[in-house]
């Protein structure tokens, strides 16, 4: 029977080659009428086969499925039985709460949701629900999420927000001891109704308040009266405290002073971290413990938290121990003193992160330069610097002091060991750049977007401009690009017959991730710069490992060429081409072809 089968699949197999019009398939050969009946009988043949197997194909399907259903019923009984002998069967209780607070979010508070801890982990099983509910740690964090509040009719939203504060009291209150993580954001309004709503979830927190460790508030600054009651001592074990003043009522003129229903800052003597956001007007900082600081945050749109930089310099330069800094400045002329500059040299000896964020272009006395220039970072790893686009219509001269000394004027005097750079729409004309990266020897990333002067781009390339002065981009790019090796000159000097320049050693010689905007420079120059940055690897670097960039012609076929090449040499690469106009990534049929492929 085998022999029969076996002997009929191969004649099967056999079947499609036995045909006598076999040279003829898949081609633009037309048969006779005498042909069509021969082939039209070659076919029914095969058909009758098609359907034999057809038939033989649905019995073993039928087949198949009743033994995918023994097994499926089989598998359940293992899966049971595997269970009951599982290793973390035989874990102790005490174990397993220490993994139950791992399962718990790391970059935010918990939330009351089925699909998270703490809550998923105590649907599991009776057992693991007594143990959630043991662990005080899983619900030492909670993030609140206020109801919707219908305001068709206002007094059905009462009874909700009763509910959910109800829900947090329960929540907070399992967690015995703990230090608390609070959270919460309000993003409706800020009528007096709403006040008394978010009044609702905000009192529910006070009896916990000698706990708390940290708070984080998107709430408008006036809903804040249930905290009267603290007084200055009513956090003592406040660590970090965040608050966006998200207020809609109208902006103010004067900075107001600290709010007295939040004085409980002012008596946290262990605050370690301080992250204060007003969009609407300004606000004065309260008394902080300056000297413990680690992290400070200082963000305001229109009057900044110090009356002059001075002050803001006096302020910064207490903060020895601060780690991570980031200054969002004013981005309205609302600040009455104007520029001066000013030499008050501060020096932050464990700063690591330092986020500079303004208006470059608004010359009042929190320019930018008045602060990076004072500063003295010997352990900064990480610097942004964060402006905005050039003005229309503002002149050369109103345009202020330059950005490139001050950065300059910081890095020569920390002398730090700067890994990561991010500059964005702060204006570094001709090598400014390259002479702010010759003092970042150790530098690994490197971002620059809208960096340089907009020009329109030249009609003629640089080969057909003899003498044309380099461009920002063009500097740059040759500034990183790697000499060739030694050998490789003198190799190259030997063919040409010209003397041998000792190679200029390049910049950054650790870059690893590049990402910048480079206008319309040649491809060329960049794919040089990419291949030198990969190949040309000079002693003591690394390779170039992500090179992106934007650039503002069209794609050339020889620089994907090239780049594709690097890829497999572990250099991953992208350009975005931004040509002015409109050019559709699915071309209509009006658009026509680029090219036509030969026949």
């Amino acid at each position: 029977m085998a022999s029969e089968s076996e002997n009929g699949t191969q004649d099967d197999l056999d079947f499609p080659n036995s045909s006598p019009f076999y040279e003829r398939l898949r081609t633009n050969y037309i048969p006779s009428q005498s042909e069509i009946p021969q082939i039209k009988t070659f076919a029914a043949s095969a058909a009758s086969k098609i359907t034999v197997y057809d038939n033989q194909i649905e019995e073993l399907e039928v087949q198949l499925m009743r033994l995918r259903t023994r097994r499926s019923g089989l598998q359940v009984s293992y899966d049971a039985h595997m269970a009951l002998v599982s290793p973390f069967r035989h874990l102790p209780p005490e174990i397993v709460q220490v993994i139950f607070v791992w399962c718990l979010p790391t970059n935010r508070n918990a939330v009351m949701h089925a699909s998270e801890a703490p809550i998923l982990l105590g649907r599991v099983c009776s057992d693991w629900r007594r143990l959630v509910f043991a662990t005080s740690a899983m619900w030492a964090s909670l993030h609140i999420v206020p109801p919707v509040i219908n305001f068709m009719v206002p007094g059905s939203s009462t009874a909700r927000f009763e509910e959910k504060r109800d829900l947090i009291a329960s929540w907070l209150g399992r967690a015995g001891t703990c230090p608390l993580d609070i959270s919460l954001v309000w993003l409706v309004g800020g009528s007096e109704e709403e006040a008394g709503l978010c009044e609702i979830l905000l009192r529910v927190l006070l009896p916990f308040a000698k706990r708390w460790r940290s708070l984080d508030f998107q709430v408008p600054l006036q809903m804040f009266r249930p905290f009267d009651v603290l007084g200055t001592d009513g956090a003592p074990a406040l660590q970090s405290f965040s608050m966006i003043d998200n207020s809609s009522f109208a902006e103010r003129d004067n900075a107001c002073p600290w709010p007295a229903t939040l004085d409980f800052v002012k008596g946290a003597t262990r605050l370690r971290s301080f992250t204060l956001t007003v969009f609407t007007g300004g606000l004065r900082l309260p008394i902080l413990p300056l000297s413990e600081l680690t992290t400070l945050s200082l963000e305001s749109n229109l009057l900044f938290f110090f009356d002059n930089a001075r002050e803001m310099l006096d302020v910064l330069g207490k903060c020895r121990k601060l780690q991570r800094c980031t200054l969002r400045l004013p981005l309205r002329p609302t600040v009455i003193q104007p520029y001066e500059p000013l030499d008050k040299p501060i020096t932050l000896p464990e700063l690591t992160f330092l986020c500079i964020d303004c208006d470059q272009y608004l010359q009042n006395t929190f320019h930018i330069s008045n602060t990076i220039g004072n500063l003295i970072t010997p352990r900064l790893r990480e610097l942004e610097l964060l402006g905005r686009p050039i003005p229309g219509g503002i002149t050369p001269e109103g345009r202020g002091p330059t950005v490139a000394p001050a950065i300059q004027k910081m890095l020569q005097k920390s002398a730090c060991p700067l890994q990561r750079f991010s500059v964005e729409s702060i204006t570094l004309e001709g090598g400014e750049l390259v002479d702010c990266l010759t003092l970042m020897p150790s530098l690994s990333y490197l971002s620059a977007q809208n960096w340089s002067m907009l020009r329109n781009p030249p009609v003629i390339q640089a080969a057909e401009q003899p003498g044309r002065d380099d461009t920002s981009e063009e500097k740059l790019l040759k500034a990183l690009t790697h000499p060739p090796r030694e050998n490789e000159s003198i190799l190259d000097s030997l063919v040409s017959g010209t003397p041998n320049d000792p190679a200029v050693p390049s910049i950054c010689p650790r870059l690893e991730q590049f990402s910048v905007s480079l206008g319309n420079v040649p491809q060329e120059l960049f794919c040089d710069f990419a291949v030198s940055r990969v190949r040309n690897v000079p002693s003591g670097g690394v390779p170039l490992k992500m090179a992106k960039c934007s650039l503002t012609t069209f794609e050339e076929k020889s620089t994907k060429a090239q780049l594709d090449e690097l890829l497999h040499e572990g250099l991953n690469t992208s350009i975005l081409y931004r040509i002015s106009g409109f050019e559709e990534i699915n071309p209509s049929p009006w658009t026509g072809l680029d090219e036509i492929v030969p026949v």
